[in-house]
Formats: C-alpha cells, sequence, structure tokens
C-alpha cells in the first residue's frame, strides 16, 4: 500500500466541491482528514458527501490536529497570506490557490517560512504539470520552431458572476451526483470587491504561470487596467439575480519582455463571453506553436515550415502523456513531492514571481510606467 499524506482542507467554496475534493478522496497520496469552513452547514454537507471525519469552523482549531500533516488552502485569496504564514507556522507543508499572497513582500515572507520550517509550499495554477505545457517547452528546447519571438496569451471569460461560468461548475457537481449545485453554489461577490486583485489573480495567473515555465522569468512588463463594466448580474446559483457593483479591474493588457528579444502580449478579463482566439500562440523563426483550452479538452498545433525534410504545414503532436489537466491536478504532485521529498514543479518561488507580475501590472497601469521584476526562479 502507498503511503499517504495526511491533509486538511480549508475553504468548501465552488472550486473545492468542483475539483479539489474529488481529487483529495481519489488520490492514492492523500487521507483527507478534515474539512474547514465558516459555514458549518457547509462543512457538514461536505464532508458527508465526501466521507471526511473532522470537521471544522476556525482553521486556527484544525492547526491544532497534530494528525494533519499538509493543508490545503481554497479560501478567497483575499484570505491567503495570513492563512498561509499561520499553516507554514505550525509547520505543515501547504499547498494553497493562487495567489498565494497579495504582493511580492509576503510571498517572500511565504517562502522564507517554508524554508525555516522544512516543509513544502506549493502553489495553484499548476498549468506546468500539463501534459501540453509540458509537451510545448520540450518542443521549444528541441529548437524545432527556431528562436521565439513573440508569444500570445488569453486569458478570458465571462466572469464569475456569468451564465457560463455558473454552468460549468454546475455540470461538474451534478456528474458526481454527490450534491445539488443549485442550494450550495458560492455567492461570487468578494471576486469583484477591492483587494481581490480581479481578472488578473482569476485568470490571468494561469498565462503568467504558463508563460514563465515555458520561457522563464519575467524581466519586465507594462500594462493598461481598468474596469470596464460597473455592475454585474449574478447568471445562476444561490445569488442568481443579486447585482454586484464592480470594484476591482474586470479587463488587463499587457506587454512583457523576456530579455534576448523574447516578448508577449497578455490580456485577463472578465468581460469576454466567448471567443475562438487560441489559449496561447508561440511564434518562432521556423513555426508557430498553437494552444487551445476548450470545454473539450486542451489541443496542440504545431506548423513547421522545413520543406526540405518534408515537415511543411501544421501538425498535431502525439502525446506520450495523455491525462487531461484540471485545476487540481497538483493534489498528487505535491502529496508525492512531500511523501517522497521530490522537488515541486509549482514550488514556492515560481508562485512569489506569479505575484510580482500580478503587483507590477498594478503598479504599471496605474503609473504609467514600465516595471522591472527582480524575483526569479
Amino acid at each position: 500500500m502507498n503511503k499517504q499524506l495526511s491533509v486538511g482542507l480549508i475553504g468548501c467554496g465552488d472550486v473545492a466541491l468542483c475539483y479539489y475534493l474529488p481529487a483529495l478522496k481519489e488520490s492514492k497520496y492523500v487521507n483527507l482528514l478534515a474539512v474547514c469552513d465558516l459555514n458549518r452547514e457547509r462543512a457538514e454537507l461536505v464532508a458527508k458527501a465526501f466521507s471526511v471525519p473532522k470537521i471544522y469552523t476556525d482553521y486556527k482549531e484544525m492547526l491544532k490536529d497534530k494528525s494533519i500533516e499538509a493543508v490545503v488552502n481554497l479560501t478567497p485569496n483575499t484570505f491567503h497570506f495570513q492563512i498561509n504564514r499561520d499553516v507554514l507556522a505550525s509547520g505543515r507543508h501547504l499547498y494553497t490557490e493562487k495567489l498565494m499572497a497579495d504582493n511580492v513582500e509576503e510571498a517572500t515572507i511565504l517562502v522564507d517560512e517554508a524554508t525555516k520550517q522544512g516543509v513544502k509550499l506549493a502553489s495553484a495554477p499548476s498549468v506546468m504539470l500539463d501534459p501540453i505545457n509540458i509537451a510545448v517547452k520540450k518542443i521549444i528546447e528541441a529548437g524545432v520552431i527556431g528562436k521565439i519571438s513573440y508569444v500570445t496569451s488569453h486569458n478570458c471569460h465571462g466572469g464569475p458572476a456569468s451564465r457560463g461560468y455558473f454552468d460549468s461548475y454546475k455540470s461538474l457537481i451534478a456528474s458526481s451526483g454527490l450534491l445539488n449545485w443549485e442550494e450550495i453554489s458560492t455567492d461570487p461577490t468578494w471576486f469583484y470587491k477591492k483587494g481581490s486583485w480581479g481578472a488578473m489573480a482569476d485568470l490571468g495567473v494561469y498565462g503568467f504561470a504558463a508563460l514563465t515555465g515555458i520561457l522563464g522569468p519575467v524581466k519586465r512588463l507594462s500594462a493598461i487596467s481598468g474596469t470596464s463594466y460597473d455592475t454585474v448580474t449574478v447568471m445562476g446559483g444561490t445569488a442568481k439575480g443579486k447585482k454586484i457593483e464592480v470594484e476591482t479591474d474586470d479587463c488587463t493588457l499587457m506587454v512583457i519582455d523576456f530579455g534576448n528579444g523574447v516578448f508577449a502580449s497578455v490580456d485577463s478579463a472578465w468581460t469576454v463571453q466567448a471567443t475562438k482566439s487560441p489559449t496561447m500562440e508561440i511564434y518562432g523563426s521556423k513555426g508557430t506553436i498553437t494552444v487551445s483550452w476548450t470545454d473539450a479538452g486542451s489541443e496542440l498545433e504545431v506548423y513547421i515550415d522545413q520543406i526540405a525534410e518534408n515537415l511543411n504545414g501544421w501538425l498535431r503532436p502525439s502525446l506520450a502523456d495523455q491525462t487531461p489537466w484540471n485545476l487540481a491536478s497538483g493534489i498528487d504532485h505535491f502529496a508525492k513531492c512531500v511523501l517522497y521529498d521530490e522537488k515541486l514543479l509549482i514550488g514556492g518561488e515560481h508562485a512569489r514571481h506569479v505575484v510580482e507580475i500580478v503587483q507590477g501590472a498594478e503598479v504599471s497601469s496605474r503609473e504609467g510606467r514600465t516595471i522591472e521584476l527582480k524575483t526569479s526562479f
């Protein structure tokens, strides 16, 4: 029998119900011992549905349970830093949803605390565990499309209050047959409040984590960011019909410099109801890579301009690993790295760099200047 990591989960919201709780229960490396949520009734429903033995409404009380070796933090990102700091200070390994902190200074405190305590610190998004992104990185490193010059990254949907957002989560809950989505979905108001970092923290981070994982750290960036819609109406779930005032940026456009003549344009928006644009395109001197994330799954195509080798045109590479990626794909990796003391591919240093990108974009837009980044990984 495999060794198992005893885990406590904080935050029983939508992403926990649709992705993380199923992943934690199905993982051969995890023993889910406890769930914690401020809403006791919700915690009890979740514990019953997923056969979790212990329930807490105060995470500090949960941290007193010596049988818990690691914590998964799925609370709204405005609460992440303090909870993450307390978890690490207690000597527990930590997997946190993005962003792991509000700014690079706080992120550095977390990285240093994990080192001090000798524990693992992992952070979503775990996009560099996606077989497609792994393949893209290998294709580039092998020189297949030549010298990279420019990249586009689109990170958009209609926002946490949109019909598409609720429909996707509703279908995931319905497929499990464990709970009624219309009765337990959470109110998305917090996404739109000041301090949440808006669309960048919700969507842009996927692009930032993927691009930096593939191309390396960002050297400098410039951004224009703002609010396109003053209010939104919740289109599904328990808060359906509620009007929310938008207090954060719902649309951000960025230009990024990776150094060595490699540039990227990245957007993050809650203002796009539908799109056919690829999620990411990478342009090289010998070809192009295009990646699209769709409801049916991810797609990877490569254009190669090498007529002499009879490799001219668009190709669909066959991936050795066909495992579909989702928001909770980092759980198995995290638990295995803790149990067998392996190196994390979604570690704190990379997550800190992503935090600095988000923070830098906000400063760039507000002050109208280019930001030089200081962190690396």
